[in-house]
């Protein structure tokens, strides 16, 4: 059994892996971004879960909750392309995955778009990231964090 931030995570996930993904292969969306440095092999996707501001009781019994969850695209420069364009554009692509389904299959009560960091290393392997963070909001029993 997993809370349902857990299961907000996993998701988020699922939505870039099936079907896979033109910009990034399933194999390379990871959860750990130690992993995907690890890795080696560009572009890849890293989806963190974040902080969670305090709950509102919104109901008796029914709190309202939100997950903050990163989403980090990387990937390298090659000589047609720089690493900024490539990771561009799987971060796009995944931005639109993410909001095609604004409920997660039914876990969230929304999704809500929050700031973009992008960053670019000149030297070595001119290694670029942009990472989106959102904002899912969901709600739990007042007793438990897993429904």
């Amino acid at each position: 059994m997993s809370t349902l931030a857990e299961q907000i995570a996993v998701a988020i996930v699922a939505t870039m892996t099936t079907p896979p993904m033109s910009s990034v292969p399933a194999a390379r969306v990871f959860r750990d971004p130690d992993d995907a440095l690890r890795s080696e092999v560009m572009p890849c996707i890293v989806v963190e879960m974040g902080d969670e501001p305090s709950p509102r009781e919104v109901l008796i019994g029914r709190q309202d909750r939100e997950i903050e969850i990163r989403v980090t695209t990387l990937a390298t420069g090659t000589s047609s392309s720089s690493g900024q364009t490539q990771a561009d554009a799987a971060s796009l692509e995944s931005y639109n995955r993410i909001f095609a389904d604004r409920t997660l299959g039914g876990l969230a009560l929304n999704i809500i778009e929050g700031p973009v960091q992008r960053i670019s290393e000149t030297s070595g392997d001119r290694l670029a990231s942009v990472t989106r963070q959102f904002g899912i909001e969901y709600r739990t029993t007042t007793d438990r964090l897993d429904s």
